[in-house]
Formats: structure tokens, sequence, C-alpha cells
């Protein structure tokens, strides 16, 4: 009797783990860079969300510079630690640099990374950083940062 229950579950077993392994290789698994990464100093908003090979990106400052229609979209691709966002009209750029900050995930505009290897100095104009619990209205420009990610960009 035993052996009869088990051969009924194997295969219900197998197809469950071909779809599984299937959909490991297949790459249905979110890319690591994944998220909401966010910035605001009062003087400059900056936010990028990440998610199923499609951006979202709303930028403001208080020079007057905005993206026109926000959030632009548009979708990503990534070569090696190097995220381009594939549009030309990203004010700041349309390329970032994976590397993480003192523990926290953290996407760099290129120049500001080169500055942070070079000399150890953090440009936070230049630097977003993933935010651990990301809130539902991500057009809200002034979005609160998390202290942990206030004491990351302090350049101690």
């Amino acid at each position: 009797m035993r052996a009869l229950r088990s051969r009924h579950l194997l295969p219900p077993f197998l197809l469950f783990v071909s779809i599984a392994f299937r959909s490991a290789v297949a790459g249905d698994q979110p890319h690591p860079l994944e998220g909401v990464y966010h910035f605001h100093n009062g003087y400059q908003s900056e936010t990028l969300e990440l998610r199923n090979g499609h951006f979202r990106y709303w930028f403001w400052t208080d020079a007057g510079a905005r993206g026109g229609h926000l959030p632009l979209e548009g979708t990503y691709s990534v070569n090696g630690s190097t995220l381009i966002l594939n549009r030309d009209d990203i004010l700041l750029g349309n390329q970032r640099i994976f590397h993480t900050l003192k523990g926290m995930d953290a996407l760099w505009r290129p120049e500001a990374f080169e500055l942070w290897l070079s000399k150890g100095t953090i440009n936070t104009y230049g630097v977003i950083v993933r935010l651990p619990h990301p809130p539902d209205d991500l057009s809200n420009l002034c979005l609160p940062m998390p202290p942990e990610v206030c004491d990351a960009l302090r350049n101690k």
C-alpha cells in the first residue's frame, strides 16, 4: 500500500521540481539590482525603481531642472556592475555603477564612483541608495531618508 501511494506522488513531485528548476534557469528570478533607490537632501531628489527589466525614474532639483513628464520610464540592461537605463534624456546620465556603500546597496554616477575610489569621498549628489522598505507612493519627491541611509552617506 505504501509503494502504491509513493508511485502516485512521484509524478506531481517531478513536475514541481522541473518547474522550479526551469524557472531558476530561465531567469524568472528578479535581478539582484532590483528595488527602489533614492536620495533626497532638500536641494535634490532622485528616485529610481528597477523591476522586471523596466525602470521608473523621478528627479527634482531646486535649480528647476526636471526630467519633463515624470516618471521617465523605460527598460534597463546590465553590463557587469554597470546599469544602463535605455533612454538618452535622463539629466544626470543613463549609467550607474552598482557598488555597496558601507554595507548598503547603492547606485553611483560614474564620476562619483571614481571620486569614492580615488579619494574615499562621497559625493552625495552622485549616489542613490536602495531603500530597505520603499513606500507605496514613489512619486513623492520628498521621500524620507531612513536613518541608516543618512548615516551611510556621511563622509566618516
